[in-house]
């Protein structure tokens, strides 16, 4: 499988600067063998800044299988600044490595800290709303949610 990032270029002008950057709108999916191709969605309007394959021993093994992909997504202006950028509430969602059975696991959060597998199976993120952490396990057979809790909080010694 090949994927390709469609980009657009956002500028920004204000009255004192103007700033330009490349943003991921879309992914395209190629599929060399059978000559597939589709779009992860279908529509350009959302903001992706990041895109993370998840695979058991991907940093010791060079023949690592791909589980599926994560994404950060940025999909509403809810900072109300007219724009899509990482200020904004993230939703965070998953795909098979193939792009297909695309499907959103959490919204409305305000950092993503990360993820990590927890066995073959089974994800962990870690992500914080509304300056509460909290932790997430997603299933990489149906991505589905489960054991969703609060972190604990460090006590203040005063």
């Amino acid at each position: 499988i090949i994927t390709i990032s469609l980009n657009s270029d956002q500028s920004y002008t204000q009255s004192y600067y103007s700033k330009s950057g490349y943003s991921v709108r879309n992914y395209l999916f190629i599929d060399t063998r059978t000559k597939e191709k589709h779009w992860l969605l279908q529509t350009n309007k959302f903001l992706f800044p990041k895109f993370d394959i998840i695979a058991e021993n991907q940093y010791s093994d060079p023949e690592y299988k791909a589980e599926a992909i994560l994404y950060e997504v940025i999909k509403t202006d809810s900072n109300k600044d007219k724009r899509l950028t990482t200020k904004d509430k993230i939703t965070i969602a998953l795909s098979l490595p193939s792009g297909k059975n695309y499907k959103e696991v959490l919204s409305d959060i305000d950092f993503f800290v990360g993820h990590t597998m927890v066995d073959s199976n089974t994800i962990m993120l870690i992500y914080q709303i509304d300056n509460v952490g909290y932790s997430a396990h997603v299933s990489l057979i149906d991505f589905s949610l489960s054991h969703k809790s609060t972190l604990p909080k460090i006590k203040n010694e005063s």
